[in-house]
């Protein structure tokens, strides 16, 4: 898509390497002449982190959470709407075939975050197993949302300033919903994003100039 080149372009301007996954998505690997001033953003303002590789699989209707339920290691129906958690999903002799972060977005949907490079696997997985379940499967990478994180302890502060307000997880930039889940890495916080396609380079652009 032409968001990932516009995005990436953003990227290489400031001397970071990208590796390309699947669909034509980039992700930046390292700034290796920064790697000091990335490491004291992280710990002590916010750094970004450009996620557009992982893709994001909506399933929404009735049945979509005892249908995912089945599907991950997790308990995905113990999460309350706005949470998210870590999951797995394993072979039929338990081995560990894809990592997952499962969001619950609204009452009856749930969103699939994906590594890098597994989506289409997952997708696949998810697609073969839905037979008769109330469901639709939906990719949000293809023209609809993709993610953006902030960490650090100023990712709320930083969020905030472009209309992100801490207790809710919907809210708006520049007229488009952006959807944000809050799960630290650790001790670190961390704001996961789900952005608009189409407000996606002006939200990095303000978030780069707020830093």
């Amino acid at each position: 898509m032409e968001i990932y080149k516009i995005i990436d372009e953003l990227h290489l301007n400031l001397g970071c390497r990208i590796q390309e996954f699947e669909g034509g998505a980039g992700l930046p690997t390292s700034y290796s002449d920064r790697l000091a001033e990335e490491i004291n953003l992280l710990l002590h303002g916010c750094g970004l982190f450009d996620l557009k590789a992982c893709w994001l699989i909506s399933l929404k209707g009735i049945d979509a959470g005892t249908f995912l339920q089945g599907m991950v290691t997790s308990d995905v129906l113990q999460l309350e709407v706005g949470e998210i958690q870590s999951s797995l999903i394993c072979s039929n002799k338990g081995k560990i075939i894809h990592h997952l972060e499962i969001f619950h977005s609204d009452e009856d949907e749930w969103i699939v975050i994906c590594d890098p490079g597994e989506g289409r696997a997952v997708g696949t997985i998810l697609d073969n197993f839905h037979i008769r379940e109330d469901l639709e499967l939906r990719l949000l990478n293809s023209g609809e949302m993709l993610r953006i994180d902030l960490s650090g302890p100023d990712a709320e502060k930083i969020a905030e300033k472009l209309g992100y307000f801490s207790d809710k997880i919907k809210w708006t930039f520049e007229g488009e919903l952006v959807l944000t889940a809050k799960f630290n890495l650790g001790k670190l916080p961390r704001l996961i994003n789900l952005v608009y396609t189409g407000v996606l380079q002006k939200f990095i652009e303000q978030i780069l100039m707020v830093t």
